[in-house]
This record gives C-alpha cells, sequence and structure tokens, in this order.
C-alpha cells in the first residue's frame, strides 16, 4: 500500500499494517505528487516515480538507483530536461500530460509508458517532432538496461499500468481525453516485449484480477457500464449496469466510479457507483458495492458506520481498504462477513 505526499512516498506492508504495525518505508520523491505516478517493489527496496522529463528508481536509503530521461510531458515542449527544477516554476509545465512506471510482481523489472525520443534514439530524415513518439518500455530493475520496447501509437494524457500475476506480463491503460482509451496487453518472450492493442478505444481498464484469468473494463464515455473479460481472448465475459446495482434510481447519470478494481477474494470484486456531477469531476452519493465476477451478481451497498468514504480499493483475504476520514494518510480495513 502507498501513501503520498510532495515530498515523500510512504510505503507499507499490507499484512503488518493490519497486524497494527505502523512504520512505513519511506523514499524520497524527486517531484510533486501530481505529477506522474509511483510504485514501489514488493520488498519495499526501492521505489520508481514517473515524471515530466524522466522516470527515477530510488533506493529505501534514499540514493537514486538509476534514470531513464525522456522527451517532456508538456505537450507544447519539445525539450529533454536536464532536472525538474528547470521547469518546476513555469506556467506552461504546470499541467503536463504524463505516463506511468509500475514495477514487476517479482520486482526484478520495470514497466515504462513514456514520451520518446530518448537521448540516443536515430530519428527519420522525416520525423516530425510534433508527432506521437509514445513508447512502452521493459527495463531491468538493477540498472534500467532496456529488455524490450514498443511504439504505443498513442496521444496521452496519462497512463495507468496493471501487474498480471505472471510476472512477464503487464497491461497498460493510456487516457486519450475526449479522443478515449488505449489497452495494450504485453509480455516479456524470448527477450522482446510483445505487446497486443485490445479493445475499441471506447473503454478503460481499471483491473486484473489476482487469477490473471479475467480483467475488467468501464466505457470511456459510457462510465455505466463495467464489464468482465477473458484474459485469453478478450471475449466479454458479462456486463453490469451502474443503474441496475445503485440505490438511487430516480437519478439521471449513476455511473462506476471504479479507476482501478481491487479483488476482496478470488471470485469477488469492490466497486463504488456514483452521480455523476454537473461538472463531471466528483461524483456524489457514492455507494460501495462487492461484485461475484462468476454470477455477475452485486451484494450492498455497504453501510459504514461514518457513512460511505470517496474511494474504495480490494486487498485479497476477504478484505477491502478505505480512507480514513480527515486522516491524510490513514487507512480503514474491512473484512466481508
Amino acid at each position: 500500500m502507498l501513501a503520498r505526499t510532495d515530498t515523500q512516498l510512504f510505503a507499507y506492508d499490507l499484512d503488518r499494517a493490519i497486524d497494527g504495525e505502523t512504520d512505513a518505508t519511506v523514499f524520497a520523491a524527486p517531484w510533486p505528487w501530481r505529477v506522474g505516478t509511483s510504485s514501489a517493489s514488493p520488498d519495499l527496496s526501492f521505489a520508481v516515480f514517473s515524471g515530466v522529463h524522466a522516470v527515477q528508481a530510488v533506493d529505501a536509503g534514499g540514493g537514486m538507483r538509476w534514470e531513464v530521461r525522456h522527451s517532456c510531458w508538456e505537450g507544447s515542449c519539445l525539450a529533454q530536461h536536464g532536472s525538474y527544477a528547470e521547469y518546476a516554476d513555469d506556467r506552461d509545465h504546470r499541467h503536463p500530460e504524463s505516463g506511468s512506471a509500475r514495477v514487476s510482481g517479482d520486482g526484478r523489472t520495470v514497466w515504462l509508458h513514456l514520451r520518446g525520443p530518448l537521448p540516443g534514439d536515430e530519428l527519420p530524415s522525416d520525423h516530425d517532432p510534433w508527432g506521437g513518439h509514445e513508447q512502452w518500455l521493459v527495463v531491468d530493475a538493477a540498472d534500467a538496461g532496456v529488455l524490450g520496447r514498443i511504439a504505443t501509437d498513442t496521444d496521452a494524457g496519462g497512463s495507468f499500468q496493471f501487474p498480471h500475476p505472471d510476472p512477464s506480463r503487464m497491461a497498460l491503460n493510456v487516457g486519450e481525453g475526449q479522443d478515449g482509451s488505449v489497452i495494450w496487453l504485453g509480455q516479456l518472450k524470448d527477450g522482446r516485449l510483445q505487446a497486443e492493442h485490445i479493445g475499441q478505444d471506447d473503454e478503460m481498464l481499471i483491473g486484473i484480477l489476482p487469477s490473471g484469468r479475467t480483467y475488467a473494463t468501464i466505457g470511456h464515455s459510457a462510465e455505466e457500464e463495467l464489464s468482465l473479460h477473458r484474459f485469453d481472448d478478450t471475449k466479454v465475459i458479462g456486463t453490469l449496469l451502474a443503474m441496475q446495482h445503485s440505490a438511487h434510481e430516480d437519478k439521471d447519470v449513476v455511473r462506476w466510479e471504479a479507476k482501478e478494481i481491487g479483488a476482496v477474494d478470488e471470485r469477488t470484486i469492490v466497486v463504488a457507483t456514483g452521480i455523476a456531477s454537473i461538472s463531471g469531476i466528483r461524483a456524489t452519493e457514492v455507494e460501495h458495492w462487492l461484485v461475484d465476477v462468476d454470477t455477475l451478481q452485486a451484494r450492498g451497498p455497504i453501510h459504514y458506520p461514518d457513512g460511505t468514504p470517496p474511494s474504495v480499493v480490494g486487498i485479497g483475504k476477504s478484505r477491502w481498504m478505505t480512507k480514513t476520514p480527515g486522516v491524510k494518510l490513514g487507512f480503514d480495513v474491512w473484512t466481508c462477513p
């Protein structure tokens, strides 16, 4: 479990935290929390931070393990910056697009979605500097040696990655704003990255179940639809409509609020519904549901003693987690009855 401030990343061993141990491994963050994404290795020995101009891996002791520089994520900037300080106070860089970084399940590789070209890339003579050059890389966690990479042919506003139980596999969701969302499934095999673009760019990947046999999506423009797919052939197993699983049947727009699902147990996920706000930024009247992925039946809404928290994450072993109201780094753990 991770918690982030502008200057630090707090990484908790979840089982120990549930048993009452509150100590966290703390990593120094190279840039503010709003920039990119963060991920930590399973043994909490290092963390990776994706940023506007680079991805950095940081050891628990505070030293930088490695850095992969890339082209700037700010839309109109073509630079390859040397540090965050170069543009930290520049108004044009306050709201850049972003990539992502995720450590594999065994901690041996790191998967990076970033904007190319990278330093040293050879470009064709007809290279368009304003064209899309986003890449998906797999690098060695020890030294960032590139093990495989592909061009994603995307124009990201942001991206997220989802590990598969097989550590050689990863899934990437690239959000392209009003243009939709692109899903890639990748595997490091036979010394190269083999990747497949799936879906019709109108659905967002929100998670892979622990067995690895199933993944879940919600519609990009129709967020009232949550679909479960077989991983091997991407076929839809079934679809749940948010309105059918909400107590707010008199409301106009009920949608799934999940941006990343988590498993409560091998066949149960926890998700949230909410009423879309006028601005489309924040949902109201949020409800949480436990969904059986085999029968597509939902149990809920879940009733909490202090009201429904705004977000929910499944953490396995029949448990899910919510943020403690009013506590910056606090969380509560709940167990299936």
